[in-house]
């Protein structure tokens, strides 16, 4: 990329090719240096701000994110740019525990949605950020009227995939089992990419997770590791599960996977935040509690603006309030 924009100075596009590549590297200073650079060449290179806008979430600087963002919403900007800026923003604010705005952009949207795909899509996002703010019963309300507008078998699949995420966080071991038949008998009777097969996968290790087989849960989150769509939303799962194990080596390892820098947006605006909360609680275990205080203050860095309702926001706190009473 560096000989490229030497050969072709003028083209701004270059520029854009190099921020990916340093960003990739985790190099993110260079990376900004060359978005400057193209910037330089045409401000309005809105390939290059969306770039931008993606390094500056993975360096936790949101403020200069936004100011971004600000560029790629503007009225005078084109609709296609526009739609790629609202995406990032959702991501940016779940990323920083911001929900409920994230909620009501989803809202907003449904009334302008034409077809039950899309219908059916916004509400599993909205069921999803319910369940994350503990509106357990409007989120299964959400999945049932998802399911009632006749789905295509991609979002039948999703809504399996996320009723038995949920029927395991509430120990619905029969109605677990029922919603795993109930998949599998989809996947087999349907011509379904290799990824949606894997959503058998998925309900199945949640199954070992409530059996407390964590051996058998582990084989199943490898077989779907390749499929970072399904596999790395487990991430925080299997952290949660090996903590209560008393596996904290395993929590780390699983913390450490949180924090790739290769994880798309939408997936690490999820998991990155929550591997903090992990580390932190794993630290505690093990008696390391400047640690595990340091890690509890990073999340509550992102999640400045974090909703009140998000559960490991308000422990988090606790925990930070009771820490230093403790470290002095």
């Amino acid at each position: 990329a560096d000989s490229m924009a030497a050969t072709f100075p003028e083209h701004s596009w270059i520029y854009a090719s190099r921020v990916i590549c340093y960003t990739g590297l985790g190099q993110f200073d260079q990376a900004t240096e060359a978005y400057q650079d193209g910037l330089i060449i045409d401000p309005k290179d809105y390939g290059i701000i969306i770039y931008l806008t993606s390094t500056y979430q993975l360096m936790g600087d949101y403020e200069s994110a936004n100011d971004q963002l600000v560029n790629l919403l503007a009225d005078d900007v084109a609709e296609h740019w526009k739609i790629k800026g609202k995406i990032l923003q959702n991501l940016l604010l779940s990323e920083t525990g911001q929900l409920n705005r994230v909620l009501e952009i989803k809202l907003n949207e449904f009334q302008d949605l034409k077809s039950n795909d899309s219908k059916t899509g916004n509400l599993i996002n909205q069921s999803y950020l319910r369940f994350l703010l503990q509106d357990t019963v409007t989120a299964r309300v959400n999945l049932a009227q998802a399911s009632a507008l006749n789905p295509n078998i991609k979002n039948q699949l999703t809504i399996f995939w996320i009723t038995g995420f949920y029927q395991a966080i509430a120990s619905e071991t029969e109605a677990l089992e029922q919603t795993l038949r109930q998949a599998e008998e989809l996947i087999q009777t349907n011509d379904v990419t290799s990824e949606l097969k894997y959503v058998s996968t998925a309900l199945q290790l949640n199954m070992y997770l409530l059996e407390n087989d964590y051996e058998r849960a582990l084989e199943e989150f490898e077989k779907m590791k390749e499929f970072e769509d399904i596999g790395l939303r487990y991430l925080p799962v299997l952290a949660s599960a090996f903590l209560k194990a008393g596996d904290y080596g395993k929590v780390h390892e699983f913390v450490a996977m949180m924090r790739k820098l290769n994880i798309n947006l939408e997936i690490r605006s999820y998991i990155y935040p929550r591997s903090y909360y992990f580390e932190g609680l794993a630290f505690e275990k093990e008696g390391n509690l400047t640690s595990a205080l340091q890690s509890y203050e990073q999340l509550m860095i992102i999640w400045r603006d974090g909703d009140e309702r998000i559960p490991e926001r308000q422990i988090t706190i606790n925990r930070i309030e009771e820490l230093r009473r403790t470290i002095g």
